[in-house]
């Protein structure tokens, strides 16, 4: 433990000679430790080396764990959408409070109008989303109207599935559209029917942060391209997810 991250075997350095001892005498020589000014220099040194390639590493990493599915931000990006019902709020209150006022509205539309039934909702809050999802919440605040949803679904007889919706792509904030990973240029097939079914199950329920989920589907993007021969769909499976063992069909195998 006391060598975490230190190049242990560089401190095995015999001493070069040359120079005269420092000889330790007296009662305390075996209970405490004299170091010279040499031999403090050359641990802190041993101390540096070892925080800045601790520094190195963790700039290199990326953090991949998160909360967006790839999918539903491909949703939110292509899908169509029309508005259903909207509303005022009464008082100002908090963001959070709201987002979860705004998902009991939706709860006691859909036991209104059709109950015993199950459903998918993307929320844009994670708060929200989170706490809806387990039920409760540290957050006082919060607690009335996890009660009133949990309340609704019981008497509703609803059985909801909650996803993550980022703000930056939420269709009630108007975003910017863009490429389709549900369908590609080549007009065959989408390329979502193309994908192993494992491979999608996969994909919709890996949590991934900002960063990662952008560049998986960005990387799916682009395995779909126009080449001066046509289009080419080759989704490069073995880099998203190498440690997962596809049957790829020959559609999907890269060119030599």
């Amino acid at each position: 433990m006391l060598g975490w991250g230190i190049d242990v075997p560089a401190l095995e350095t015999r001493c070069p000679g040359g120079h005269q001892h420092v000889r330790f005498e007296g009662q305390y020589t075996t209970a405490s430790a004299i170091y010279v000014p040499a031999l403090a220099e050359f641990l802190a040194k041993a101390f540096v080396d070892a925080l800045r390639r601790k520094r190195v590493q963790e700039e290199e990493i990326m953090e991949i764990e998160g909360v967006e599915l790839v999918l539903c931000n491909d949703l939110l990006l292509n899908g169509e959408w029309s508005l259903e019902f909207a509303s005022h709020w009464r008082s100002p209150s908090h963001i959070n409070i709201l987002e979860s006022s705004a998902y009991v509205a939706l709860l006691k539309k859909i036991a209104r109008e059709s109950g015993n039934v199950g459903f998918t909702t993307l929320l844009d809050g994670r708060d929200a989303k989170c706490s809806h999802a387990k039920g409760r919440s540290s957050a006082k605040a919060l607690q009335p109207t996890l009660r009133k949803g949990t309340a609704w679904q019981i008497a509703g007889g609803l059985y909801p599935a909650l996803g993550f919706a980022p703000t930056r792509l939420n269709v009630a904030d108007d975003p910017p559209g863009g490429g389709n990973v549900v369908s590609c240029g080549c007009g065959c097939r989408s390329l979502a029917e193309k994908l192993p079914l494992d491979f999608l199950r996969r994909l919709h329920s890996t949590c991934l942060s900002r960063v990662a989920a952008a560049w998986v589907r960005l990387t799916l993007l682009a395995s779909c391209f126009q080449a001066t021969d046509g289009w080419h769909c080759q989704p490069p499976l073995w880099i998203l997810f190498p440690a997962m063992d596809f049957d790829i069909c020959p559609c999907l195998q890269p060119d030599t």
